[in-house]
């Protein structure tokens, strides 16, 4: 050991301080807290869940919208369809054509008895003729005026049977009968290709045997094929 205030202890440390290899090692990095590291770890899990939840939230309130802005559309349609019916004729031959005449400006509807040589008179004979642009709304069309028809109660009761044309695409016939025996839940729940391929099987038969509130068949033609 030299001691610093010795001549040669003070030669050595003015040498050790002018020497430039000689320099002070810079500090060890400090490594990361494991607790700064679990923080945020924890904060990054909190921003995850409160997307989620606002995600979540947001899908509820836009489906609570959606099926509200239905049920008003719903009953909206619910209260039209009871005015359409309030104003419609109460004389038979007269509501049958209202009906038809309502569901649009392209339908040609026509009545006559069971006996066609004599004066109309209930149950009727319905002829519904159309143009349609395609095979598929000639069918969602006959669906329209069958559905429309068979429904309302005053109608139903004095109709024989309903003669759907429209023209190149499909011709159809349903019974008063038999349709009749339909209920408000079965139109509801069919649709129209179905319900013509059921016109279709239930005319596989000769429906010319048939009473005329018993002729109901479908039949497509070229233009659906």
């Amino acid at each position: 050991m030299i001691p610093l205030d010795t001549p040669m202890g003070q030669k050595l440390m003015a040498e050790q301080r002018n020497n430039p290899d000689m320099q002070i090692a810079p500090p060890a990095p400090q490594k990361t807290s494991q607790v700064g590291l679990y923080v945020m770890l924890i904060i990054l899990g909190g921003v995850a869940v409160s997307l989620i939840i606002s995600f979540s939230t947001y899908k509820k309130d836009a489906e609570k919208s959606e099926n509200e802005l239905k049920a008003q559309q719903s009953a909206q349609s619910t209260q039209q369809n009871k005015l359409a019916v309030q104003n419609l004729p109460t004389e038979p031959k007269a509501r049958i054509e209202a009906i038809v005449k309502n569901l649009g400006a392209n339908y040609e509807v026509a009545l006559f008895g069971k006996n066609p040589n004599a004066k109309p008179v209930a149950p009727f004979q319905v002829v519904v003729n159309t143009d349609a642009g395609s095979c598929a709304l000639a069918k969602q069309m006959n669906f329209d005026v069958m559905k429309t028809l068979f429904t309302d109660a005053t109608a139903k009761k004095n109709i024989a049977k309903v003669r759907f044309n429209a023209r190149r695409y499909i011709s159809a016939s349903m019974g008063g009968d038999d349709a009749r025996e339909s209920t408000d839940k079965t139109w509801a729940e069919s649709g129209p290709t179905n319900f013509f391929k059921v016109l279709t099987q239930m005319g596989s038969g000769d429906s010319k045997s048939k009473t005329m509130e018993r002729q109901t068949w479908g039949s497509e033609m070229e233009g659906c094929q």
